[in-house]
């Protein structure tokens, strides 16, 4: 039988380099309270985008970004560009529920510092009707049929998402803190109007 897939939902992921970026992280933390978002417990910083301390990783994000923007569009018409950023500095327990990122047209998660059972990053399938069926899942899991799939956190490990997919934070069942820089990005067109 042929088939076709139609509304793929595409996870990019690769390694970008974070040295630097822990101190970084530490460093905005005693300089604010920050801010409760998502975060359970944790700390979330304000908005770093234009802070000169993270230029060279937004320039990293956009060289990445570029990558996934050819994969889903003609290549030299546009880019996506950081239009904000922040620091999730998550302590044992702590955690990220479960949320969507609005006025965003690509999203995506970097990882600073991991350690084992530090609490994986999941993403929950947006198609609400494919659920009717669920009791008949349980026994034919596959890519084609998962409710949820995780991601395993490892250092320097940058993820891209569509910001309307669903998505959270496991609990850090550690004991030692999970930092992640998190972002949103606009489409910005090469093309005359």
């Amino acid at each position: 039988m042929k088939y076709e897939e139609w509304f793929p939902t595409l996870i990019y992921y690769d390694v970008i380099d974070v040295d630097g970026l822990q101190e970084k992280s530490y460093k905005l933390k005693k300089e604010s309270n920050g801010r409760i978002i998502s975060n359970r417990g944790g700390w979330q910083s304000y908005n770093i985008e234009e802070n000169l301390l993270f230029s060279k990783l937004i320039d990293d994000i956009e060289q990445k970004a570029l990558e996934v923007h050819d994969y889903i569009y003609q290549k030299n018409t546009g880019k996506f560009k950081v239009v904000n950023m922040w620091v999730n500095i998550n302590n044992s327990k702590s955690y990220n529920a479960s949320h969507i990122h609005p006025n965003t047209d690509l999203c995506g998660n970097i990882y600073v510092k991991t350690s084992k059972n530090c609490g994986k990053i999941f993403f929950e399938d947006p198609r609400m009707l494919h659920r009717i069926n669920e009791p008949y899942r349980n026994t034919l899991m596959n890519r084609l049929t998962f409710k949820q799939v995780n991601y395993t956190p490892e250092d320097g490990k940058i993820l891209f998402f569509p910001p309307w997919i669903q998505h959270g934070v496991e609990q850090n069942m550690s004991d030692e803190d999970r930092i992640s820089i998190a972002f949103n990005m606009k489409y910005e067109s090469n093309l005359d109007d």
